[in-house]
């Protein structure tokens, strides 16, 4: 019988094989830059949709985070009272006490954030604060509202409503929203907050339907009789945020 002869193959040359490995290396690590920029873009763009608490509160104020359910609550709206003040935003104005959801400010005004957003960037939530202030003198030192985690408060132009990454309930009754003239506000009418006695107050925030309401010691909302956040009717528009 003939023998078939079997010809060994032989291995590739070590270059080769380098270059193959270095181009598996690229291609893998091109694959893991491109995840992690869609990564970064995903976190980048969910930031712009976190909505918390913000206040601003004036000189030898206090105010208090409520951690009980109003009486009376707004239907459909859950209750909102995890959070506590964001120690990193604090100025050294404030002096936080009781678990850091009670905040005192000396002889200058603060801005106060909230150390958590809301749960969702839809749906219907309420908070309560307390609020003190020692001058009653209808200016705009006191105010209530919702931000953006993309707020920054610095001491110039960082009034609540100055821009779309927050909107401010002043004491006077006012609404201010993407507002930097600071001249007309978008909105009046509302109840005032201005005794020097403690006051409760009531924000209810539907982050659907872009609206917002307000009350004081279980007033009208939005000091108009006619509003309701349960029906869904009046309400201020977010929309500019």
């Amino acid at each position: 019988m003939s023998s078939v002869s079997v010809v060994p193959e032989m291995p590739k040359p070590t270059a080769e094989l380098e270059q193959g490995s270095w181009k598996t290396y690229l291609l893998i690590g091109g694959i893991l830059l491109v995840f992690i920029v869609i990564l970064l873009i995903l976190q980048n763009n969910d930031s712009e949709l976190c909505y918390k608490p913000i206040f601003m509160l004036g000189a030898n104020s206090e105010l208090i985070i409520r951690d009980s359910v109003p009486s009376n609550p707004p239907s459909g709206f859950k209750f909102f009272c995890s959070h506590r003040w964001d120690i990193i935003s604090i100025r050294d104005n404030s002096t936080l006490t009781n678990s850091n959801n009670k905040a005192t400010t000396g002889s200058s005004s603060d801005v106060l954030i909230s150390d958590t957003c809301f749960p969702n960037n839809t749906g219907k939530f309420y908070y309560s604060v307390t609020m003190t202030y020692k001058s009653a003198n209808g200016v705009k030192s006191n105010a209530v509202g919702v931000c953006t985690n993309k707020y920054v408060y610095c001491d110039t132009n960082s009034y609540l409503g100055y821009d779309n990454k927050s909107y401010g309930i002043y004491e006077n009754g006012t609404f201010w929203i993407n507002n930097p003239d600071n001249i007309t506000p978008n909105a009046t009418g509302g109840s005032t907050f201005q005794s020097t006695s403690a006051q409760q107050i009531d924000v209810a925030v539907d982050l659907t339907a872009k609206k917002v309401w307000y009350r004081v010691d279980g007033g009208n909302w939005n000091g108009n009789s006619a509003n309701n956040p349960s029906t869904g009717v009046g309400g201020w528009s977010t929309s500019g945020m």
